[in-house]
């Protein structure tokens, strides 16, 4: 189950990691981003690293757990950026792009509370 859950948080970080580098200027226009398209390209190269390091963790045999808890903190981060972006910036100016930031922080929120609960009951952590 663990790694479906990294296999689902993968294709989601190469998905929008790709829009993002890739397409940017239509990434932009759908959110209404006021800030530097800069922005939207390195948060796509960063989305793409993090995709290429959970590759390696689910192709690999055994879960290291260090790894885990990485991947639950930096999906945890991108959450708390989303609200912060929300709540304090004017960088998404639409409705739509409001709708689909929640959207995708709920489905990240649902990857690392997986993740962690997943490595927790595997590993008896405590």
């Amino acid at each position: 189950m663990l790694r479906l859950v990294l296999s689902l948080n993968f294709l989601s970080c190469l998905v929008f990691g790709s829009l993002f580098v890739l397409n940017s200027a239509q990434v932009i226009k759908f959110l209404s981003f006021s800030a530097a398209p800069i922005v939207i390209q390195g948060a796509g190269a960063i989305l793409l690293l993090f995709a290429a390091h959970l590759l390696t963790a689910i192709l690999r045999k055994n879960f290291i757990k260090w790894e885990i808890l990485y991947f639950s903190f930096g999906d945890a981060l991108w959450v708390l950026g989303s609200v912060l972006i929300l709540l304090f910036s004017s960088w998404i100016g639409s409705y739509q792009g409001i709708i689909a930031t929640i959207a995708v922080a709920l489905l990240v929120a649902a990857f690392a509370t997986g993740q962690f609960l997943l490595l927790r009951s595997q590993t008896k952590l405590s």
